[in-house]
C-alpha cells in the first residue's frame, strides 16, 4: 500500500481526493491553506490529519512517504507551481512528486469533447468530419474550425503538447476516421527539440493519461497510475459534456488585444537560451515520429499536410534561426519523401501584428483569417485527389 502526501487546497483538494484510490493508498496526512471549506473536505474524504502550508519542511522531514500529490490552482504558464518548488526545496525528488494541477483543466475541455463529440455522434454527423488538427498552441489558437467549408474538424492541437501527444491523438482519430480526410499536422519552429517532460508545462503529461492511456519519458511511470488513482480518474473525460466554443477556449485573447510588446519581447529574450538548447535523443525520436505519423496517416487513406503557422515578425527576429531552418529543411524532405504538401506560413506578408495576441500565437481575427487560407488548401487538395 503506497503512503501518500497530499498538498492542495479547496476545490483542488476536493477534485484530487476524489480521484485517489483508497483501497491501495493511505493518505498520511493533506497539506492545506485555511479556506473556508477544508475542514468539511477532508472530513468528507475521511482524512485523520490536515495541516497548514507553513508545515511542510516538517512534514516532509518527520513523516515517511512513497508519493506526494500535488494540486493547485493554475497561476501562469511558464511559471512552475509554488507547492512543486517547495517541495523540491525541502528536499523531494522529482519522482515522488504527482502534479495533478492540469488535470480536469480547461484546456483539455477542448481536446476531449472534441474527441467525445466526434466518436460519440451519429453515422450521420461523423460523416460529416472531413480534417482534424494536432499541434501546439500556434495551431490550438491558430485555427477556428468553424471557418472551414470543406467540412467538420476537430482541433486537438494545445498549448506546449509535443509530437509524441500529437501522434497519440491522431491514432484516435484514425482508429475511428470514417470519412476523415485530412490531417493539418502542426509543426512549431521548436517542435523537434520538443518534449513535454522537459518544458515548463511538464505536469500535463499526467492529464493526458485518462485520453491516451500512457505516458512518455515521465518521472512518474505509467503503473503508478494504476495503482494510486482511481476510475474517476482513468474515466474522467468521458464524463465531460460541456460544448466549449472556440472564444471560450480563447478567452485569454477574446477581445483581440495585443499584450504590451515590450513585455513579450523580453519574454522572447529570456527564452532565448533555452530555445538555443540541443536534444539530440529528442530531435531523433521526433523525427522517427513525424514519419511514422505521416505513415499511419496515409496507411489509412488520410492525407497530411505538414503546416508551419503564422508568427510575426518579432518572433521571427528571435527565435533561433538556424533551429527555424533545421525544422524547415526537415519538413521539406519528409514532404518530398511521402509525396505530401508542406506549407510554411511563419513569414506570410498576409499577417501583420494586429493579427496577434502576442508575438507568437494569432488572436481571433487573426486565426479565421487563418483558416480561411487553410480551407482553400484543403478544397483544392480535396478537389485534386478526386480527379
Amino acid at each position: 500500500m503506497n503512503r501518500l502526501l497530499v498538498v492542495s487546497f479547496g476545490e483542488e483538494l476536493e477534485k484530487v481526493l476524489s480521484i485517489i484510490d483508497r483501497q491501495k493508498n493511505q493518505i498520511m496526512c493533506v497539506i492545506t491553506f485555511p479556506v473556508n471549506d477544508f475542514k468539511n473536505i477532508v472530513k468528507r474524504h475521511n482524512v485523520e490529519y490536515a495541516f497548514f502550508y507553513d508545515k511542510i519542511p516538517e512534514i516532509v522531514k518527520e513523516k515517511y512517504f512513497d508519493y506526494v500529490i500535488v494540486s493547485d490552482v493554475i497561476k501562469d504558464a511558464g511559471t512552475e507551481n509554488r507547492f512543486v518548488t517547495e517541495l523540491k526545496r525541502c528536499g523531494v525528488p522529482e519522482e515522488k512528486i504527482l502534479n495533478m494541477s492540469h488535470f480536469a483543466s480547461f484546456p483539455f475541455f477542448s481536446i476531449c469533447n472534441a474527441l467525445k463529440n466526434f466518436t460519440d455522434a451519429s453515422e450521420e454527423t461523423r460523416l460529416k468530419y472531413k480534417f482534424f488538427v494536432t499541434g501546439v498552441s500556434h495551431a490550438y489558437a491558430g485555427t477556428d474550425v468553424k471557418e472551414f467549408s470543406v467540412g467538420k474538424g476537430l482541433n486537438l492541437a494545445l498549448t506546449s503538447q509535443d509530437l509524441f501527444y500529437d501522434y497519440e491523438l491522431a491514432k484516435i482519430v484514425l482508429k475511428n476516421k470514417r470519412e476523415i480526410k485530412f490531417a493539418v499536422i502542426g509543426v512549431a519552429p521548436f517542435s523537434l527539440h520538443s518534449d513535454l517532460t522537459q518544458c515548463v508545462n511538464h505536469p500535463r503529461a499526467l492529464a493526458y493519461w485518462p485520453i491516451v492511456k500512457t505516458l512518455h519519458n515521465s518521472a512518474i511511470k505509467e503503473e503508478v497510475s494504476f495503482e494510486i488513482f482511481n476510475d474517476a480518474y482513468l474515466k474522467s473525460y468521458e464524463l465531460f459534456d460541456t460544448d466549449i466554443k472556440f472564444d471560450g477556449c480563447l478567452r485569454f485573447c477574446g477581445q483581440n488585444k495585443n499584450f504590451f510588446m515590450e513585455d513579450w519581447m523580453n519574454v522572447r529574450k529570456l527564452m532565448a537560451n533555452q530555445e538555443a538548447k540541443v536534444y539530440l535523443p529528442t530531435l531523433e525520436e521526433n523525427k522517427q515520429i513525424l514519419k511514422n505519423y505521416v505513415a499511419d496517416c496515409l496507411k489509412a487513406d488520410v492525407f497530411p499536410l505538414l503546416v508551419i503557422y503564422p508568427v510575426s515578425e518579432f518572433y521571427n527576429s528571435y527565435f533561433p534561426k538556424w533551429k527555424f531552418e533545421e525544422v524547415r529543411y526537415f519538413l521539406n524532405d519528409l514532404s518530398s519523401e511521402y509525396d505530401v504538401p508542406y506549407y510554411d506560413f511563419s513569414n506570410d506578408q498576409r499577417f501583420s501584428i494586429s493579427d496577434f495576441f502576442d508575438i507568437e500565437h494569432l488572436n481571433m481575427r487573426g486565426a479565421k483569417k487563418f483558416s480561411k487560407i487553410l480551407d482553400k488548401k484543403l478544397t483544392a487538395l480535396e478537389k485534386e485527389r478526386s480527379n
